[in-house]
């Protein structure tokens, strides 16, 4: 079974945890956690790495999320002091956003062979006409 412990950690080599987020952290690692395991085959083995992976790649996402709705102070990118001018960049959350994400999708696409097939089929139906041609 994956630990919130393993996925916080896992999530500690995906980005730097600041210490004002270490209190968040348990709670979105279980998020992640907790998703991925309703996801889960029933007969899934619970020790496999990539469910680790998989949830750590969803909770860096989810912090990502919030740092980008958070103040915009590590965002600064000029600041001039005569007109005392500051200008915020929109690339530095953006990035990480867009980093994320595909850390994200590709643990979720490793992770693939684990998870309950809920998708559906779409085919071509023929109609049965009972007179013949």
């Amino acid at each position: 079974m994956a630990y919130v412990w393993e996925v916080a950690k896992a999530l500690g080599l995906l980005t730097e945890i600041d210490a004002d987020e270490k209190e968040c952290v348990e709670a979105v690692c279980q998020q992640a956690l907790d998703e991925i395991n309703a996801k889960l085959k029933p007969d899934v083995e619970l020790t496999d790495p990539r469910i680790t992976s998989a949830a750590a790649g969803i909770a860096f996402y989810s912090l990502c999320v919030k740092r980008s709705g958070n103040n915009k102070e590590n965002d600064l990118s000029a600041f001039k002091a005569g007109d005392l001018s500051v200008s915020f960049s929109e690339s530095g959350p953006t990035e990480q956003l867009s980093l994320a994400k595909e850390i994200r999708d590709k643990a979720m696409l490793d992770l693939t062979p684990l998870l309950k097939d809920n998708g559906f089929f779409f085919g071509k139906v023929d109609v049965y006409d009972p007179k013949p041609a």
